[in-house]
């Protein structure tokens, strides 16, 4: 398993932000915007087919040519509203599709480094124990990796003792 917690794609969202996220809620709200997108659109079509048709059979002169004007303009900003609400659904659930595969393997990383016994730090670093047999039958010392798998360097440049990368 590669040791990098930077997540191709996914930039200005750290991996505690990601693997806290529940892409559920995305799609809760998208479907909120559905909602209001379709009623804006049924108000449309009723201000429309209704209210227009109805004014323009029944009216006549100055009076109904302007109310026909105001209520085409109040059509209009429904149809507005239709659209944007429908933008704002498709963002929230591309949103929560692009978001679920690295997601998904976020946590089968963090899983596995649970499993290995690793320590994941908030800056995505990964610290892991002394394991296995090493020179005189004791385990090669534990170390850690810094995030995106870069190794740990002092001050001057060096690689510090006893830090390794994966």
């Amino acid at each position: 398993m590669t040791w990098g917690l930077t997540l191709p794609g996914v930039s200005g969202l750290t991996w505690q932000q990601l693997d806290a996220l529940d892409l559920g809620l995305l799609e809760t709200a998208a479907d909120g915007w559905g909602q209001a997108s379709g009623r804006a659109d049924a108000s449309r079509t009723r201000v429309d087919n209704e209210m227009v048709d109805v004014l323009k059979k029944s009216q006549e002169g100055d009076a109904e040519r302007a109310a026909v004007r105001r209520l085409r303009q109040l059509s209009q900003n429904f149809q507005y509203v239709y659209m944007q609400c429908g933008m704002a659904r498709t963002s929230l659930n591309g949103l929560a599709a692009e978001l679920r595969a690295p997601q998904k393997q976020l946590r089968e990383v963090l899983d596995e480094a649970r499993e290995r016994k690793f320590t994941v730090k908030p800056d995505g670093s990964v610290e892991y124990p002394a394991a296995g047999k090493g020179e005189g039958g004791q385990p090669p010392p534990g170390g850690s990796s810094g995030a995106a798998g870069v190794p740990h360097h002092d001050a001057q440049g060096d690689r510090q003792p006893g830090r390794h990368s994966r």
